[in-house]
């Protein structure tokens, strides 16, 4: 399914797209509950949505991909280059996560990544962040948290800025590993 440069998909109900191929999109995609199960989601516009559930093999986030309540993808590989975000819940689950320089997955409230493989060169940032890579966590970005940060891998690489800030719950910075670099 293409959706041009100048389409616009405008729904006010739930949007169900089971498709055998994949899902281009270069315009504007507008629905309160999207449901995607399919092979490929190449995403170079906006999808705004109050909830998505996304279920692929391939996600391709080039520009604006918005849940306001909240947002679950699961793929065999996630690449982000774009703005992922969610203004309350995230949940990533995939074999690979690649978050690209300048590239932001943000929720302003509960963010877990479960990834064998996360390499963020951008910024993961919400208000209590989980990150499970059970094999590498690679970062040469920024991951921040509001109120506690979760870090759980067997190998942290390039390690740049990790930032949880102390909340009125005195929740705090926990990572578990067993190598660093």
């Amino acid at each position: 399914m293409h959706n041009t440069q100048k389409g616009q998909i405008n729904n006010t109900a739930a949007l169900t797209l089971s498709l055998t191929e994949d899902l281009k999109n270069k315009g504007e995609i507008h629905t309160d509950k999207l449901q995607f199960n399919g092979k490929q989601i190449d995403n170079d516009g906006k999808i705004l949505s109050q909830e998505a559930y996304l279920q692929a093999q391939h996600i391709d986030n080039k520009s604006e991909f918005i849940a306001e309540k909240f947002s679950q993808l699961s793929a065999d590989t996630v690449n982000n280059a774009g703005k992922l975000g969610s203004a309350e819940h995230i949940h990533l689950q995939t074999k690979q996560l690649r978050n690209e320089k300048q590239a932001i997955i943000i929720s302003q409230k509960d963010m877990s990544i479960d990834s064998p493989q996360v390499n963020n060169q951008g910024t993961l940032q919400g208000k209590a962040v989980t990150i499970t890579a059970e094999d590498k966590l690679t970062n040469a970005g920024d991951i921040q948290s509001g109120e506690g940060l979760r870090l759980h891998s067997a190998h942290i690489v390039k390690s740049l800025i990790i930032q949880s800030i102390q909340s009125r719950y005195k929740e705090q910075l926990v990572v578990e590993l067993s190598k660093t670099n």
